[in-house]
């Protein structure tokens, strides 16, 4: 073989530019055709490895040739037999190559093969222009690196680095040899620069039969986006009937974009939607809007509103907004929506803004709720609020100070409104090491509320209101504990195993708060941690009084990565003298000397093997109160089956009457791949006191290399606003179907099956996932 170096430098072919064209495709004489081999490497085992190119200038490159014989005349140099042009990473094989040292024009005949590891053509001619980077390929075949998409055209014309044609052409991502589906257009308008392909004149085949066809259509062909529709979907519900989505997607600009969506649905009318998300300096959010005019069941128009917006100036100032309202009680029940889930029925109003320093913030803020079947709560208008930490330089002592200034009003004029201004110092003597800790806290609640009581009152409660009450509260507590550590072995597997016995005192003395409204404050849910918390209730409506010792103990098993593989827990609080707090709405008085005893506990076992347990155990009659548990069997990432079951015992009142709204819950959720191509999910809770089923969700998914298929069954009990407890008159369960065909490369049709496991009442979590 001769080798010569060409007397010029410069790109002797740049169809870098078809990169981003389509997926990659490569040619069928390299197929690996392996029966054996998983689904993605089978599909991907005829597509060449992406290689990137070194940053170099291809000006001052040089191209080799390598040939078996080669002659010239005057300018023009012609290369015969295994022809192989190479500038850096480009490569250019060929049967004859002819050069014009005076044109810098290139023509290149038989068994053409280039590359440039992005891209790889083969044709039956190229001709290219040196000296402006332009070319044709005639009757070619494209593939592109790392992607599952490949093509053919009668001429594949390069215009720059940025920009080609290819005419009478053809896209796919199946592999060679699949003739699942296919696009074959007139011509397609590659612009790499703005990421946009256009095809014009454009068929889309199913084998070897027309199935559509589009005049005209345009598609992104990077990361970035494009307006225009987006792919429909189809569904059937025993609420809805058939639906009908079509989505349609503005790109406004690089950090704005709006989606409008028209569903239209069989049993209830034409739904319109608008989404409108925004990135600018400093600030972030969403806007939705949702209309539904006449539905036909209800006889009434529809509405959602939604706005998310966050700002952040210099990590000082902020000021964030979540505002969700809806027309009805039964909206997200009957029509979903992508800001809320059907189990919500507590949709936050609020915007603040907030001021941050070092060792002070502060916060004004307004807040309201809108109540899904329920009673309206108070609403915040405004609250000032003031945090400041200081730490001192005297024996690890820090001060503290919280301060509060807060309006209440409600929409029913026969409940009670008032302010509430609430000032709270504390000190702290934080000590640690490496084997023990200690915390003290010495804290002085002062408030003052100033109450308008309605003439007309909704509780007989209201009467022992006042309208101005000052409460002032001590609370003192120390919260101690030891780290034991120690190395150990257990089924062979060497652990480090940590050990944390820890007590807490707490002391806060009784006042009668009887005389002030409940503003924002309701019980706190019991759990380990929960235990050494200095209060038994959310908000400062209520402060327990407290004389009680809490006594805990938890440990962990560590590997040599320092990953937990097992935790325990457990601890109960020993009451020296019986709290009197309590609220209006309780219809048990505690008269214990001792909470619930408290117990948790997780493993993680070779990664296989996840679990999670709590359980609350009533020690005076040693009865379970509250348990929850999950079991999961992991085989892969998309293989496994998990167990659920969840239990609260009914409550009682003083007088032994159950009170009802007892759960008893059992669950379970699997994702089973059968083969690298079929797949299920599965998703079933049930009701054991009531032997009724809350939800059953079964789904079933082909996969090939270039199309999917599922089909996924879905039925639930609907949302209910009724009494607790009564499951007869609020037992009303709603069906549906979604089928969704994938082609891979080109576009998705309704959601992946997959995806359908966290769906639904009651979504998916892995236990212990702390890897």
């Amino acid at each position: 073989m001769i080798k010569r170096t060409l007397v010029f430098v410069g790109p002797f072919l740049a169809p870098s530019a078809l990169i981003n064209a389509a997926p990659a495709e490569s040619f069928e004489s390299n197929v690996i055709t392996i029966a054996d081999l998983p689904l993605t490497q089978r599909c991907y085992a005829y597509v060449p490895e992406v290689v990137l190119a070194p940053d170099i200038d291809p000006n001052t490159t040089e191209v080799e040739v390598l040939s078996d014989s080669t002659s010239s005349e005057a300018n023009t140099f012609v290369y015969k037999g295994n022809v192989k042009v190479t500038q850096g990473l480009k490569e250019l094989k060929s049967d004859t190559l002819t050069y014009n040292s005076d044109t810098q024009k290139a023509q290149a005949l038989g068994n053409i093969h280039f590359t440039d590891g992005q891209v790889s053509i083969t044709g039956a001619q190229i001709d290219a222009d040196l000296s402006n980077d332009t070319a044709t390929s005639y009757d070619s075949r494209y593939q592109f690196h790392g992607k599952g998409g490949r093509g053919k055209s009668d001429e594949l014309e390069v215009l720059d680095k940025e920009h080609y044609n290819l005419y009478q052409a053809s896209y796919t991502s199946c592999p060679p040899g699949d003739k699942t589906w296919e696009v074959r257009a007139k011509q397609f308008e590659i612009d790499n620069e703005e990421e946009l392909a256009t095809a014009k004149h454009a068929t889309f085949w199913i084998q070897d039969v027309p199935v559509f066809y589009f005049p005209y259509f345009s598609y992104p062909i990077g990361s970035n986006r494009k307006s225009g529709f987006l792919i429909p979907s189809v569904s059937s519900s025993s609420d809805n009937g058939i639906t009908y989505e079509q989505p349609i997607y503005w790109n406004i600009a690089p950090n704005q974009d709006a989606t409008f969506t028209i569903k239209t649905m069989a049993q209830r009318g034409v739904h319109g939607l608008a989404e409108y998300r925004y990135l600018l300096p400093n600030n972030n959010g969403q806007f939705n809007a949702e209309f539904l005019d006449n539905d036909k069941k209800t006889d009434e128009d529809r509405y959602l509103m939604h706005w998310n917006h966050n700002t952040n100036v210099g990590g000082h100032f902020r000021f964030n907004t979540n505002y969700t309202k809806v027309s009805d009680d039964n909206y997200f029940n009957d029509l979903g929506s992508t800001v809320g889930s059907r189990t919500d029925n507590q949709l936050l109003q609020t915007a603040s803004t907030a001021w941050l320093e070092k060792n002070w913030n502060a916060e004004i803020e307004v807040r309201d709720f809108q109540v899904l079947g329920g009673s309206a709560p108070h609403v915040v208008m405004p609250k000032v609020a003031f945090n400041g930490y200081y730490p001192t330089n005297w024996n690890h002592i820090e001060a503290n100070i919280f301060a509060e200034i807060t309006k209440f009003d409600h929409k029913d004029d026969n409940v009670y409104v008032g302010t509430r201004y609430h000032l709270q110092p504390k000190l702290l003597l934080p000590l640690y090491s490496q084997a023990a800790f200690l915390n003290t806290e010495l804290s002085y609640l002062l408030t003052h509320y100033q109450q308008t009581i309605p003439d007309m009152m909704k509780e007989s409660w209201y009467r022992d209101l006042d309208e101005d009450v000052t409460r002032s509260l001590p609370s003192f507590s120390m919260h101690g504990g030891f780290n034991f550590e120690r190395e150990t072995e257990f089924l062979g597997e060497s652990y480090t195993q940590t050990l944390i016995p820890q007590v807490k005192y707490l002391y806060v003395p009784y006042r009668d708060q009887s005389n002030i409204g409940l503003y924002d404050s309701s019980p706190l849910q019991l759990d380990y941690y929960g235990l050494f918390r200095d209060q038994r209730y959310s908000g400062i409506d209520r402060i327990a009084d407290a004389n009680q010792v809490t006594v805990g103990v938890s440990t962990s098993y560590l590997d040599d990565d320092f990953t937990d593989r097992f935790r325990f827990a457990i601890g109960q609080m020993f009451y020296l003298e019986q709290s009197r707090t309590s609220l209006p709405s309780d219809t048990i008085i505690n008269d214990d000397n001792t909470s619930a005893l408290v117990a948790q506990t997780d493993f993680n076992f070779n990664d296989n093997w996840f679990f999670h347990g709590g359980i609350e155990v009533d020690t005076s009659s040693r009865e379970f109160s509250r348990g929850n548990t999950t079991l999961e069997r992991r085989w892969a990432w998309n293989k496994l089956v998990q167990l659920n079951y969840r239990y609260i015992k009914a409550p009682e009142d003083n007088k032994n009457n159950y009170v009802k709204g007892v759960v008893n819950q059992i669950g379970t959720k699997a994702a089973w791949p059968f083969n690298d191509q079929w797949s299920a999910i599965a998703s079933y809770y049930y009701d054991a006191d009531n032997k009724r089923s809350f939800e059953t969700l079964a789904g079933i998914k082909y996969e090939d290399c270039c199309w999917a298929v599922s089909l996924v069954y879905d039925r639930h009990m609907k949302t209910s606003y009724g009494q607790i407890g009564d499951i007869n008159n609020n037992y009303d369960l709603s069906s549906s179907i979604k089928f969704q065909i994938e082609l891979k490369g080109l576009a998705g049709f309704g959601s992946s099956a997959s995806s359908s496991l966290s769906q639904g009442l009651f979504s998916y979590g892995r236990p212990f996932a702390n890897k």
